[in-house]
């Protein structure tokens, strides 16, 4: 791999929200100036869903919550790099990459509700009854009562929703039904990241002998990538605003070209 001393270019992945941008990377680049930038475009994404109006039914409302959710994985993205946690800014990243393939997928079918339903009964259902036995809740009859109430609930909603096909789909899976594969690879990048694997473990804090690294700067084009990648799919999700809100697709695009414009202005400082 280059150094990242060593200026070079990189093409992103062609998208609805930000499409053909091209990213510079430089030997030190100026954060701050991408941070305030991404800062801005979080403002204009706020701007935004403020002035929105959910419609009327369960799928967009839940449209909306991942939007929100995406939004603040956006905001948590920038208080990492922002806190000297850089290589930890992924695990937002990837939350917001598997949150958009999420809106896509109910987007384009909305009986993908009861896929989403179904994961998340099936989920709750074994963690209230593995939570019921741990030794020092198992003597609460009163937390016992709430926990197997809840399971009552989730119990029944996951056993209806097998009865009618739904199982558990692999994330791969998820982001192929979305049209997102090659977004699926940058995904697997970012897990490496976030899994405390002896790779990472030693890339993070242990691959200058002898000594041990803590809350260290990391390397300029890694930063730069990782933003990338949170505009990106930022943006991606600013594009289907307009399929569960009343907001229009024309003042959606006004606000996606002047976020790109806002972006690409803090890029090209890189370059200059």
């Amino acid at each position: 791999m280059a150094s990242y001393k060593d200026q070079r270019r990189i093409n992103a992945v062609e998208t609805e929200g930000f499409d053909n941008l091209e990213i510079w990377e430089r030997t030190v680049p100026d954060l701050p100036k991408l941070y305030e930038a991404a800062r801005a475009i979080a403002s204009q994404f706020d701007a935004l869903i403020e002035r929105a109006n959910v419609k009327d039914s369960g799928e967009a409302r839940i449209s909306a919550c991942l939007c929100l959710t995406i939004g603040e994985q956006f905001y948590a993205t920038l208080c990492l790099l922002e806190g000297h946690c850089e290589t930890h800014a992924p695990g937002p990243i990837r939350s917001m990459l598997e949150g958009l393939a999420d809106l896509i997928n109910l987007l384009n079918d909305p009986a993908y509700l009861g896929q989403l339903k179904y994961e998340n009964a099936k989920s709750d259902a074994t963690l209230f009854d593995e939570y019921a036995q741990v030794p020092d809740i198992a003597t609460s009859d009163e937390i016992v009562a709430t926990l197997n109430a809840w399971k009552q609930r989730a119990g029944p909603l996951r056993d209806e929703l097998y009865a009618k096909g739904f199982r558990k789909l692999p994330a791969e899976k998820k982001f192929e039904m979305a049209g997102l594969h090659d977004d699926y690879v940058a995904y697997r990048v970012l897990c490496a990241f976030v899994h405390t694997s002896v790779t990472s473990l030693i890339a993070r804090h242990g691959d200058v002998q002898p000594m041990l690294r803590y809350r260290d700067v990391a390397a300029p084009e890694q930063v730069v990538s990782f933003l990338n990648v949170a505009v990106e799919c930022l943006g991606r999700t600013l594009v289907n605003l307009p399929k569960f809100t009343d907001l229009n697709d024309a003042e959606i695009q006004a606000v996606v070209a002047q976020a790109r414009t806002t972006w690409l202005a803090a890029i090209d400082t890189q370059a200059s």
